[in-house]
């Protein structure tokens, strides 16, 4: 046997983790997890595997004498190298608690024989470039799962729970909206936020004020636009910031006044690099490499549903797909990320609750940790609201919505998987894409 190590094998590692078990049969528990039989480069090594664990599942021991008898049965002995072979695997390392050290050794070699085998195919036409990416994403991401990265020890949970408990870090990302602060307290690191609204029902609008609010922390945000491009992205968050029109930028009919305000605000949102906007980026791949690129805080996708799927899936299941990986990459990159959904017009004017509304897939309400709804009350819900807000009549809310230029409407947090629902009365100030709590009557 070739005991060269390389970039795709190591002979010594999968020899120590076949001793390992041989030396102590409840070591495979450690290591069934992480590793299959395929994974080895050496077929000697993956039907010494296979056998092993056949044995296990069994319950029968996995020791020098059964492992010859089994492939002697089998005829496999001398494939293996015969029993010299076998017993020198038996020696050749004095304890098993190196085990996994040496399972991570194996499994990262595997990945790297997966990598040069897709670049393979793909110089050799057998797979196209889109095709290449997607598979290579999966691999490295399968094999990215089973590494063991940290201590998973029960102690060194609880010592890191006291070191959170008695850290000074700050607490999160402020979202900057008093009442989702208040509820859901921020935005988190391996958490999945979504917000969702009816077509024009302004989650776009809230998510850019979110936006602003974070970059005003000096945190960095990725925004990725899949219905709208970096400049009109811009031209809304200058709207929001000056008041200035967004048709009026778009004819590029602006004052001296409302230019100087313009360029204050670009200056603004320029100011330390925090924003990042990408209107090319259509997949989930695509949005990872943006993230390995930029390094940001936040994440926020703009919006689900028109996102193109790399797999198979189709219908419900196809969007099911995207939800799982969007939430897995928040877990994978240690990061929050916000995305946008839709909801079904077939709720009409019903306030929305649960995961029945949700367009698409029930499984975007299921994978995420905070789902925030925007809605738009109907008459019997504002008339719940008139005293709280300064009003006499849903008349009198109705006409105040029609002189100033703004709409009542209601940020419901529908599930807070750290806290309690909640839904509050807000204005929402179409001209300047913003919405504020309501206090009495004033904005």
């Amino acid at each position: 046997m070739d005991k060269k190590n390389n970039l795709v094998s190591n002979v010594e590692a999968e020899q120590s983790v076949l001793g390992s078990i041989m030396l102590d049969s409840s070591a495979i528990e450690e290591v069934e997890p992480i590793l299959e039989s395929s994974m080895f480069s050496y077929q000697a090594h993956e039907i010494i595997f296979d056998l092993m664990l056949e044995l296990h599942k069994k319950n029968e021991p996995i020791d020098l004498i059964t492992i010859v008898e089994e492939l002697r049965k089998q005829v496999h002995l001398e494939d293996v190298g015969g029993v010299a072979y076998i017993t020198s695997l038996f020696t050749i390392v004095p304890t098993t608690s190196n085990i996994l050290y040496y399972a991570n050794i194996v499994l990262g070699k595997y990945k790297n024989r997966k990598i040069i085998d897709k670049f393979n195919k793909f110089k050799r036409g057998e797979i196209d470039d889109t095709t290449l990416v997607y598979q290579l994403e999966n691999d490295i991401n399968l094999a990215n799962q089973k590494l063991v990265k940290k201590d998973t020890s029960m102690a060194s949970i609880a010592a890191r729970a006291f070191d959170y408990i008695n850290s000074e870090a700050e607490d999160g990302i402020r979202l900057g909206i008093p009442m989702l602060d208040d509820v859901i307290g921020g935005l988190y690191d391996g958490e999945l936020t979504t917000i969702a609204a009816k077509s024009g029902g302004g989650k776009t609008a809230l998510a850019l004020q979110i936006l602003r609010n974070v970059i005003s922390q000096s945190k960095k945000v990725l925004f990725i636009s899949g219905e709208m491009t970096d400049i009109q992205i811009l031209f809304r968050n200058i709207s929001a910031i000056t008041g200035v029109a967004i048709k009026k930028m778009k004819d590029r009919n602006l004052d001296e006044k409302e230019m100087r305000a313009y360029i204050n605000a670009l200056a603004s949102l320029s100011q330390g690099n925090y924003l990042h906007i990408n209107d090319n980026t259509y997949t989930i791949s695509g949005i990872k490499r943006e993230i390995k690129r930029l390094n940001p805080d936040l994440v926020i996708i703009d919006y689900l549903q028109i996102l193109e799927h790399e797999g198979k899936e189709t219908g419900e299941a196809k969007y099911a797909e995207l939800s799982r990986k969007i939430k897995k990459m928040t877990i994978d990159f240690n990061l929050p990320i916000i995305q946008l959904a839709q909801l079904n017009d077939e709720m009409k004017d019903e306030r929305p609750k649960g995961d029945r509304p949700m367009r698409s897939s029930k499984q975007i309400y299921m994978d995420s940790n905070n789902v925030i709804y925007i809605h738009r009350p109907n008459d019997t819900e504002v008339s719940k609201y008139c005293k709280l807000i300064g009003f006499d009549s849903v008349e009198d809310v109705r006409k105040k919505e029609q002189g100033i230029g703004m709409n009542l409407a209601e940020i419901i947090v529908a599930k807070n998987r750290d806290g309690e629902a909640s839904h509050t009365p807000h204005w929402y100030v179409g001209s300047r894409l913003t919405f504020k709590k309501c206090q009495g009557a004033k904005i």
